[in-house]
Order: C-alpha cells, then sequence, then structure tokens
C-alpha cells in the first residue's frame, strides 16, 4: 500500500515539475511561429507596395486617385490574387491586364487566435488612430495608410515582450 502512495506521491511532483516547462515550450513554439507569419505577412505587403507606386493592400485608384478601402476581404483579394497597377482585383491569372500577384497563397492563421477567428483581419482606416495594445478581437490588425500589421494580441511572450509590439 506504502509503495502505491510513493507511486502517486512520485508522479504528481514530477507533473508539477514538468508542466511549466511543457506550457513554456508550447508558448515559445507559438511565439516562433508567429515571427513567422508576420515576416511573411511583411513581405507580402512590401512586394505589393513596391509593384503599386508605393500604396498599400486597401488602396484602388478611383477618378484616378489612389482611394482607401477599409475591407478585409478586399485586401485579403488584394495579396491572393492578382492585382493591377491600379488595385483592381481578378482571381484569373491575365498576365497582361492583371501583372501582379499573388503575394500570398492563403492568409496565415495566427498561433494566438482570435475571437473571430485565427484568420481574421482588422482593418483600420487611414487617420483613425490605433489602441496601444490588442484586444483579441480578430487575429490581425492592418493598418491601410501605413500597411503595418500586428498581432491582434493583448498576450505576453515568454520573454516578458507584448506580442502586439512584434
Amino acid at each position: 500500500m506504502k509503495r502505491g502512495r510513493l507511486a502517486i506521491l512520485l508522479v504528481a511532483v514530477a507533473a508539477l515539475l514538468l508542466t511549466p516547462r511543457a506550457l513554456l515550450a508550447v508558448s515559445e513554439v507559438k511565439g516562433r511561429r508567429l515571427a513567422w507569419e508576420l515576416e511573411g505577412w511583411r513581405s507580402a505587403i512590401e512586394m505589393y507596395r513596391a509593384q503599386h507606386y508605393g500604396y498599400s493592400p486597401g488602396y484602388v485608384v478611383r477618378d484616378g486617385e489612389y482611394t482607401p478601402v477599409v475591407d478585409s476581404e478586399f485586401i485579403v483579394m488584394q495579396l491572393t490574387g492578382y492585382t493591377d497597377v491600379a488595385g483592381k482585383i481578378s482571381l484569373i491569372r491575365n498576365r497582361r491586364s492583371y501583372p501582379f500577384g499573388p503575394y500570398m497563397g492563403v492568409i496565415p492563421a495566427s498561433p494566438l487566435g482570435g475571437k473571430a477567428g485565427p484568420r481574421s483581419i482588422a482593418v483600420v482606416p487611414p487617420g483613425r488612430a490605433v489602441a496601444d495594445e490588442g484586444d483579441g478581437s480578430t487575429a490581425w490588425l492592418y493598418r491601410i495608410k501605413t500597411g503595418s500589421l500586428r498581432a491582434n494580441s493583448p498576450d505576453e511572450a515568454p520573454d516578458g515582450s507584448r506580442y502586439w509590439d512584434w
């Protein structure tokens, strides 16, 4: 009977010692994946800007001027479809009329999630202020004017930094 209690006690102590390490390892993997996903996003946005006179995804030419379109689905289509220099979208490859893109195969899922889904995007129109931290309502937060993207998370990384600041 004593051996059984001792075994249970040893298992409990091992679980208490190993659980924090396992949780830290999971958190570190999420952080590495987030950094990788952010790099992919940012590279795609920079390539788009290079091919569209410095305008970020979310702009389209209307009446001869680049105009912001505050619509996450439109921005996703600009990044995953084909575009012309004016930012107009085509899902069909036509190198003559829509020579640019796609910049991403799919919108990456955030390893941190988001209440609206791991691929959800909140779009901030030009002129609107951005909060000082993420609220977790969506996976990503995208500013049209600057083309900046953040993980919309209030969580902290294992090193104490905020994922929002990455």
